[in-house]
């Protein structure tokens, strides 16, 4: 019998080809979408420090510097001319002189004079940029005169060793914990139109009382709905998974500060993580859902529960000193997903557990929908 009930939710999953493209358009349109947003990011960032650098070619010494500034892949071409008119012609985005001049002693120096257009926030940062180039060529210069002198460089007693643990900066968490909130999202969102059409819709439609009045146990019904829903859900969540991440992958994230590890292995940990989790939020939407009476209603209460991830995830900083965090379902998983996108070690025993925690709640949601099924408000309140 469970058999026949689950042939009869595939064949009421593929009755409407326009209700499969909205159940799977999140899957295939939203990476595209956040491609195209992280794309435009990258550029945006990219744009506000990339400098083109004007020279005079008046002193020798300009030769070092132009081949410094080479070496870090910064653009250079000379000008003539004043310094004001080559930025307000727009030629070049930062003008470099060098002229002599002395210490009250006699002493001789080397001026490196910098000049640039800080009227708007891009030229602020390419100023700034190119400062702390030109500090990195003071220091390399300084080092070598010392060698040529004889002179060690390193002769201090004390040395600072920085030793990185973490590769992660702080904004490359917050973007992956961004990334993190789409993906939780897609259960909730993938398996939502199945499920208020299996439960609410039926019920509007009046086809769950013929279905309720044969000889079939109320359970079976409740499986084969949930199994339908959860593989919905699931094969939704991984083809936005493999999808999303092959394509931001592909985008210069080191822009961002961010790493992200993608490989085969990595996208199986990540559906066999997210299958407990689809299985649950396929049991929480059924008890929600068979709660309403018609399918808009429905839609209204599965939409509001779809904001859940992400209440979750912006407040799992608040989460980080509970002992029994990473055994909460959505926490727990959005914990491991950290681990092994960011290229830690996988918790199995952690995995085990909120996996096996995620599926108890789940079938306690199922218990709770055969308990509605029971009751005759489901037939008569319409």
């Amino acid at each position: 019998m469970l058999i026949a009930l689950l042939k009869k939710e595939w064949l009421e999953l593929f009755r409407d080809k326009r209700s499969m493209l909205a159940t799977f358009a999140y899957a295939f349109f939203g990476p595209v979408l956040l491609f195209i947003v992280l794309k435009g990011l990258i550029a945006t960032i990219t744009s506000t420090t990339q400098v083109k650098v004007g020279i005079y070619q008046q002193h020798p010494k300009i030769d070092y510097i132009e081949q410094f500034l080479n070496y870090k892949q910064i653009q250079t071409q000379y000008i003539e001319g004043e310094a004001e008119t080559a930025l307000g012609d727009g030629l070049v985005d930062i003008v470099l002189q060098v002229n002599k001049s002395s210490t009250a002693s006699g002493y001789p120096l080397l001026n490196i004079n910098v000049f640039g257009d800080s009227q708007d926030s891009k030229g602020e940062q390419q100023l700034k940029k190119m400062q702390q180039v030109m500090n990195s060529f003071l220091a390399q210069e300084n080092t070598n005169s010392l060698l040529k002198q004889g002179g060690n460089p390193f002769s201090s007693d004390w040395q600072v060793n920085v030793h990185e643990v973490n590769q992660h900066t702080m904004r490359g968490k917050r973007l992956l914990d961004s990334l993190l909130i789409f993906l939780l999202l897609s259960p909730f969102i993938i398996s939502l139109n199945y499920i208020n059409d299996a439960t609410a819709g039926e019920r509007e439609r009046g086809s769950l009382m013929p279905l309720l009045s044969q000889p079939v146990a109320r359970m079976n019904i409740v499986v084969s709905k949930w199994l339908v829903g959860g593989a919905v859900g699931i094969i939704g969540t991984a083809i936005t998974m493999v999808l999303g991440f092959n394509l931001i992958n592909s985008l210069p994230l080191y822009e961002l500060d961010m790493q992200i590890h993608w490989s085969l292995s990595v996208m199986l940990f990540g559906t066999c993580i997210l299958l407990p989790l689809a299985l649950l939020v396929t049991a929480l939407q059924m008890l929600v859902a068979i709660t309403a009476k018609t399918y808009k209603e429905g839609q209204s209460y599965l939409t509001i529960l779809s904001f859940l991830p992400m209440l979750a995830v912006f407040m799992s900083d608040k989460w980080a000193d509970v002992s029994f965090a990473h055994l909460l379902p959505l926490i727990g998983q959005q914990q491991l997903l950290q681990q092994i996108f960011s290229g830690q070690t996988l918790n199995l025993a952690a995995t085990f557990t909120v996996s096996l925690f995620t599926i108890a709640l789940a079938l306690m949601c199922l218990l709770a929908v055969r308990v509605k099924l029971n009751q005759e408000n489901i037939i008569f309140e319409r």
